[in-house]
């Protein structure tokens, strides 16, 4: 599920590959919204194998993601507190990975519910199925748009 890294990784097929030649892995399920994207996705299971410097590339990439990389698949929801945990963590990402500080504030802004709201109860962190410290993410959220 979100092979791309939710766009992080634009390479789709690379990224597909790399997922395909893992050994415990089968599947892939990548988003697409146009035909392109289908062929494109469909051609990385021809069987032809990543070069060292593309698997290189990916785990570079990945590495500069971390442990604390929200995949965005909401199931952390629904958090006792009303925050909308995967979209706070996409507007921190467009803050610090993308350079759009002015239009992540804008929008942080307009949330009813924000970071600074989390009680800490670490309900959404017993769901995810990434152990990612949603708590602690949740503070750099918040240190961010202060």
């Amino acid at each position: 599920m979100k092979p791309m890294a939710g766009g992080a990784l634009r390479d789709g097929r690379k990224s597909l590959k790399y997922i395909l030649e893992s050994p415990y892995l089968n599947v892939a399920i990548p988003g697409m919204d146009c035909v392109e994207q289908v062929i494109v996705n469909a051609k990385a299971a021809d069987g032809i194998k990543l070069a060292d410097e593309e698997r290189q590339e990916i785990e570079k990439v990945a590495k500069e993601l971390g442990d604390t990389f929200c995949r965005r698949c909401g199931y952390c929801l629904p958090c006792t507190e009303g925050i909308d945990i995967p979209t706070l963590f996409v507007m921190e990402s467009y803050y610090s990975r993308y350079d759009l500080k002015d239009w992540a504030m804008a929008r942080y802004k307009n949330f009813d519910k924000k970071a600074e709201d989390c009680i800490k109860c670490g309900i959404c962190e017993s769901r995810c199925p990434y152990e990612l410290p949603i708590r602690d993410m949740l503070d750099n959220v918040n240190d961010t748009f202060k």
